[in-house]
């Protein structure tokens, strides 16, 4: 599958997630309109909750889809990056030729140590050495690409230092920053 053609997966996940806010929205709305959350189903997780309880329970649903959006679009990025790679790799992009030369050798020794392929923060590493100028921005993006998305991905076993806080927003601007720095940066986000 071409990067064009899983392009529209970055779409898929944000019409997931606005549609989900939005049911949020209407169930909170109509339990917050119940006099009393009596609902007949014995199974209800919302059976006997109080006004102040439903709405943390709600805050913490959302908090959780945040979380899971962020994963998802994370790991949509990750396979554009690689795709990106291996297109420049394998001369299918042009861009600039020091990049390539170092995703080439990169590519190398990736395989001479028998791995799948490098790790998306070398990919990075290579950016920045590219486009100097847009270090800063890279780094940037490398934290929330790389170690929100590890933390995310692995359990949210450790405490996550340098992106407590991160939300779809965050995650979205961080990704539009480095498209805005360096035209040639693969495209991650359409709307």
């Amino acid at each position: 599958m071409s990067t064009a053609e899983r392009g529209s997966d970055q779409d898929q996940i944000w019409t997931y997630y606005l549609r989900s806010l939005e049911t949020l929205d209407l169930s909170f709305a109509a339990l917050q309109r119940a006099e009393t959350i009596s609902l007949p189903q014995r199974t209800s997780q919302f059976r006997g909750l109080s006004a102040r309880d439903l709405d943390r329970v709600f805050r913490e649903i959302r908090q959780e889809l945040e979380l899971e959006v962020c994963l998802a679009l994370l790991a949509s990025f990750e396979v554009i990056l690689r795709d990106d790679f291996d297109a420049r790799v394998h001369s299918r992009k042009s861009g600039p030729k020091a990049l390539t030369d170092a995703f080439r050798a990169l590519d190398r020794r990736t395989q001479e140590a028998r791995r799948r392929g490098p790790a998306l923060d070398q990919l990075l590493t290579e950016w920045k050495v590219a486009f100097p100028s847009a270090s800063n921005t890279i780094g940037a993006f490398g934290v929330v690409v790389v170690n929100f998305r590890n933390w995310l991905a692995h359990g949210r076993s450790w405490s996550p230092k340098g992106h407590g806080g991160y939300d779809t927003t965050r995650v979205i601007k961080a990704t539009q920053a480095v498209e805005q720095a360096i035209p040639e940066f693969p495209r991650l986000t359409d709307w």
